[in-house]
């Protein structure tokens, strides 16, 4: 790669053939800046994504470096050979995207890419802008409003902006999963960005993993996909941990890049609405403890509105256990004004309880005797109707809500906390048992 001098230790020289090397090979960039798990594979990726000359996608497991080797080192790589481009890097906050720019700008300020980019123009690259958010370099000759890198979230003001490539990274989460809203705002914005802010005949591209079939996924251009069986970069313990700690559904998504069929998943469409504090009946809550080995701890927060008779539903997860979450549960019992917490009495012996109880938490414990697919399909699906959820749940915990299914081997701590406390207080096939009159 790039050689070094004996007289002059520390110091890196380039020439035309290494030069040439990295442009057939961008991963070697990546290793230059100390990303070593880059492979030929994300020169591929990077080659697709900025040399196609077209709007193309690309689709790629969790985990798999993606925007590390396109949205980092692959905006590094176009501008060496692109010194005039203005880029855009879009990713679904502006947050997440001013730490990619930012990561940019780090690397741009390595001795060995200063030393790289002085062989390719010249002389060493400086920034005649460095801002949150955007950097500009001294061997972009041309004069624009638009600099060398400028980061913006799907929700940053693009109006009068104009760029030669934008890069749309993760644009689809989680969050696109769970909510129709941001589905339907994600796609307006993706054909926002590819019909009027990037210049006409430049190339307007999407790198990310699947998410919904239903979102941005189904009006990108046709994609490039690699699921976690093509690219080797996940040992086989690795994914069998990923597997223990995400539902099937998600799982096929997020790591094989295909949907199955969720005809089953009886609680695919919750209704959401903020969470009141006022008319409302007694906050009530129930704890799903946990203890590692791929199980999450569950926090259910809820109250009936005297006003409509809904349920509303707040949830709460933790890959911690339950000892290490405790202080958490403490904090948003109190936040929520729980009256009362409901504890499966386990083989913690009661800590969580006796826990609960010091912290001044009204907490009642009981013996668990039913199984939790009988106890999700009978008394959460009894309720379902009724529930509205506070858009402030965790993701995590709607996620396993969500994708639940009676054939379910996967996570299911989220539904079975919410199926144990619509049993104890809102039920009407569960609540007057004599085990809740507590």
């Amino acid at each position: 790669m790039a050689k070094k001098s004996k007289q002059e230790p520390g110091k890196f020289y380039f020439n035309d053939e290494t030069l040439e090397m990295i442009r057939d090979n961008p991963h070697a960039l990546g290793w230059i800046a100390d990303k070593k798990k880059l492979t030929p594979l994300h020169s591929e990726w990077i080659r697709y994504i900025w040399t196609s000359g077209k709007s193309v996608a690309l689709m790629a497991h969790r985990g798999s470096y993606k925007s590390v080797a396109i949205s980092q080192i692959g905006t590094i790589w176009f501008l060496l050979f692109n010194p005039d481009a203005r880029i855009a890097i879009v990713r679904k906050t502006y947050a997440d995207a001013v730490d990619t720019v930012s990561t940019i700008g780090k690397i741009m300020e390595m001795t060995e890419m200063r030393e790289l980019f002085k062989f390719a123009h010249g002389s060493y690259p400086e920034f005649t802008k460095k801002r949150e958010g955007g950097i500009t370099f001294d061997f972009k000759k041309t004069v624009t409003p638009e600099g060398s890198v400028t980061a913006y979230g799907l929700n940053s003001p693009f109006t009068g902006r104009h760029f030669d490539f934008i890069l749309c990274d993760d644009i689809s989460t989680v969050r696109d999963r769970l909510y129709k809203s941001e589905r339907d705002y994600t796609r307006s914005m993706w054909m926002e960005l590819s019909a009027n802010i990037i210049d006409r005949g430049k190339p307007c591209c999407y790198v990310g993993t699947p998410w919904v079939k239903t979102g941005v996924e189904e009006i990108i251009p046709d994609p490039r996909k690699y699921s976690i069986h093509d690219c080797n970069l996940i040992s086989p313990q690795e994914l069998e941990h990923i597997r223990s700690v995400t539902t099937p559904s998600l799982f096929a998504a997020n790591y094989e890049l295909k949907f199955v069929a969720d005809d089953d998943a009886i609680f695919s469409n919750p209704e959401y609405s903020p969470w009141q504090t006022t008319n409302i009946e007694a906050v009530k809550a129930q704890i799903d403890s946990a203890y590692g080995l791929g199980d999450t701890c569950c926090l259910t927060i809820a109250a009936r509105r005297r006003d409509t008779g809904l349920i509303q539903m707040i949830g709460f997860s933790s890959k911690q256990s339950i000892s290490e979450w405790m202080p958490q549960v403490v904090d948003l019992c109190r936040r929520y004004k729980v009256k009362k917490i409901y504890v499966e009495r386990q083989s913690d012996r009661g800590w969580t309880h006796s826990m609960l109880k010091k912290e001044g938490l009204n907490a009642i414990e009981y013996n668990e005797d039913t199984k939790k697919q009988h106890k999700i399909s009978t008394y959460l699906f009894e309720v379902w109707p009724q529930i509205v959820w506070s858009p402030d749940s965790d993701d995590d915990y709607m996620v396993q809500v969500t994708d639940w299914t009676a054939e379910s081997r996967g996570l299911d701590d989220g539904p079975d906390s919410a199926a144990s406390l619509c049993r104890a207080c809102y039920s009407k096939k569960g609540m007057h048992s004599e085990r809740w009159k507590l």
